[in-house]
């Protein structure tokens, strides 16, 4: 078990064989992810937040001079942390979902604001540069799953703009949508600045959304923060990331280091990525699998542009046939095994 720091509540995390986290702070010692994953017999919970630099810029003297952002994402682990212990079994249809959804939305808001007012940052909160502040901002994305006789469920509960996943036979496929006030797609908001229109904080209102699906078996579940899916040119270059590191790796704890010395030359800001691989009998086997889906991959798609690399509008056609099995972030509200809120 890894404690980061107790004293600002940041969410502890039990490393097994299988899940893992690749982390990477812009700032030794400063960065504002923060991450927990739990394992159990009923599922898992993978969870990542990431504190929001420019809306949560300030920095508290009597709290050792830690941004607001920094504290935001830690707290908001270790509350989500508790919340998925209290889970009896996933919601099967959205009005459960919804109920859940906001019983942690509750939770966020009320564990937050007494925080905040411990601490003196709603009396002392002077608004100099308004709307572009916010008191303990952060996004948040987990995913909990639960085991069934043949199958396994997950729901993905997020704010802002850190993502769910998932790794399969035919790609990389995202499950959440950004929380963006420009509606753009994966691709362009790699290009484009687009400022979040949700997030969790303590004086705005923030709606935690819900999506459940049946999960294909085998595949590899993951939750990440926006750096670590931003520092790519294309959103086609993330799973050749996920992919080529594997491959060049012996087990587990290599992946690992390989994706962390990848994340440590890519990345400008903090990134976080958890991963939890499912129903491989090991590691070799997971390789195996996922090999034809890599030389498709790399076929397909990323030799392609990066042989056109200044030209972006190949690039963006390349993206848009790429984009056709990546795009889940629907979802319906009649089928049990698929719907969001």
């Amino acid at each position: 078990m890894i404690d980061h720091s107790k004293k600002y509540g940041e969410g502890c995390v039990i490393l097994r064989y299988h899940p893992f986290v690749v982390t990477y702070a812009a700032l030794p010692g400063m960065g504002e992810d923060s991450f927990i994953i739990r394992g159990g017999g009923r599922g898992d919970l993978l969870c990542v937040a990431d504190g929001c630099g420019g809306l949560g810029s300030r920095r508290y003297q009597e709290l050792d001079q830690k941004t607001g952002a920094y504290l935001a994402s830690r707290l908001i682990t270790r509350i989500a942390g508790e919340w998925a212990e209290q889970i009896v079994c996933l919601p099967k249809e959205p009005d459960s979902g919804r109920a859940e959804a906001e019983l942690l939305t509750s939770r966020l808001q009320e564990t937050l604001t007494k925080y905040a007012r411990r601490n003196g940052m709603l009396h002392n909160n002077p608004r100099i540069v308004g709307s572009m502040q916010r008191i303990l901002p952060s996004t948040l994305c987990l995913a909990l799953t639960e085991r069934q006789e043949e199958n396994e469920s997950c729901c993905f509960l997020w704010a802002g703009d850190s993502r769910g996943y998932q790794l399969t036979l035919s790609g990389l496929h995202q499950y959440t949508q950004d929380d963006l006030r420009c509606g753009m797609d994966a691709f362009d908001c790699l290009y484009c600045d687009s400022s979040l229109s949700n997030c969790v904080s303590v004086d705005q209102p923030f709606e935690i959304h819900m999506r459940r699906i049946l999960l294909t078996l085998p595949s590899v579940l993951l939750c990440a923060t926006d750096g670590a899916y931003n520092c790519l040119p294309t959103p086609m270059e993330f799973e050749m990331l996920l992919l080529s590191t594997m491959q060049a790796a012996s087990d587990a704890e290599t992946w690992k280091s390989n994706m962390e010395k990848a994340l440590h030359k890519l990345a400008s800001d903090d990134a976080t990525l958890a991963c939890r691989p499912r129903g491989f009998a090991d590691f070799a086997e997971m390789k195996r699998y996922y090999l034809p889906r890599l030389q498709e991959l790399r076929g397909s798609y990323i030799l392609p542009v990066r042989r056109k690399r200044q030209d972006r509008d190949f690039a963006r056609e390349c993206w848009r046939q790429y984009r056709t099995d990546y795009d889940c972030t629907g979802g319906t509200c009649d089928e049990q095994d698929d719907w969001r809120i």
